[in-house]
């Protein structure tokens, strides 16, 4: 599953949809798999790459 979210070509809005519907999925059957566990959190890191 990791691999799609990475592999995810995204060119209009009904793709970025489905990444982040990929990405929910992900973290609902891993969440320990991610380092920030909260949205803010996320988004905060988000602007930091």
């Amino acid at each position: 599953m990791e691999n799609e979210l990475y592999d995810k070509q995204i060119t209009s809005r009904k793709d970025f949809v489905e990444f982040l519907k990929l990405l929910h999925k992900y973290y609902t059957s891993k969440p320990e798999d991610w380092e920030n566990n909260t949205l803010e959190s996320f988004l905060e890191a988000l602007c930091l790459r």
